[in-house]
């Protein structure tokens, strides 16, 4: 189930124009003021055939209108609460292009917390077609490590940084570098490849053979602009791995062990 929600101000082709030109979409939550309720209105009058509910709220309150959003995703899930199906294949949208500023940027905000995928409408000009005139925003979500152990956080943890690091000096990096660089068991790196990518914190990338084809059997991995975030945090994760005694140890200690040697 594909849910959209935008911002509305006194333009109109702005929202249209990406309900029309991204499809798919089963609801439509238009959040607007009470000034320009009759653009929203005018918006979902195009729409007649679809699911177009109208809000009005305070154009200039930032936290009601995230806090309104997160209402929102709420009452989604109780509704299809015993629906399981529809449950795991909810997907969000947001087009930040209407309304005021501050609007468009609580449901910026508001589109990390639901994984939401992003649009902006921006000038079309002559001879340009609606579709070219979109923009598909790179998107943020939040890494939620309470369902991972200590364990499996350190190795993620690890690998992003390794990431991280390969992506600074411009390299590429694949499964087997990553063994390499920790030894990690095949299916262990498949599984944390696995975890980190459900998490959105890192993406597939086609990787070519010699001769230029595609290479079906291997590809790349790289960090998603979440990961890229995610690897500011870690030295919140004080967990190291060494992989000379394939041992996990804790790195504060490990630090401060090695600074009582040097005095």
């Amino acid at each position: 189930m594909h849910i959209h929600i935008a911002t509305v101000g006194t333009t109109t082709s702005i929202i249209s124009d990406v309900i029309t030109g991204v499809g798919g979409m089963d609801r439509i939550y238009l959040l607007t003021s009470n000034d320009a309720q009759n653009f929203a209105q005018a918006v979902k009058s195009e729409f007649p055939r679809m699911d177009v509910r109208i809000i009005i709220t305070d154009q200039y309150d930032f936290m009601k209108i995230i806090n309104l959003i997160y209402e929102i995703k709420k009452d989604v899930e109780n509704e299809f609460d015993n629906d399981d199906r529809i449950l795991r294949n909810i997907r969000y949208s947001v087009n930040i292009t209407g309304g005021r500023k501050i609007m468009a940027s609580a449901l910026a905000v508001a589109s990390i917390y639901l994984r939401a995928d992003i649009y902006y409408k921006k000038e079309q000009l002559e001879g340009m077609s609606i579709d070219d005139s979109i923009i598909k925003v790179d998107k943020l979500s939040l890494f939620d490590d309470s369902k991972f152990s200590n364990k499996n956080k350190e190795k993620m943890s690890l690998i992003i940084r390794y990431l991280n690091r390969r992506e600074r000096d411009g390299l590429m990096t694949c499964a087997a570098d990553i063994k390499a660089e920790f030894d990690f068991k095949p299916q262990t790196i498949s599984k944390q490849i696995s975890n980190l990518i459900a998490e959105e914190l890192i993406q597939k990338q086609v990787r070519y053979k010699a001769d230029g084809s595609e290479d079906n059997r291997s590809y790349y991995v790289k960090l998603t602009p979440t990961g890229a975030m995610f690897a500011k945090r870690l030295p919140l994760y004080k967990y190291k791995i060494d992989t000379n005694q394939n041992q996990t140890r804790n790195a504060t200690t490990h630090d401060q062990k090695h600074t009582t040697n040097n005095n």
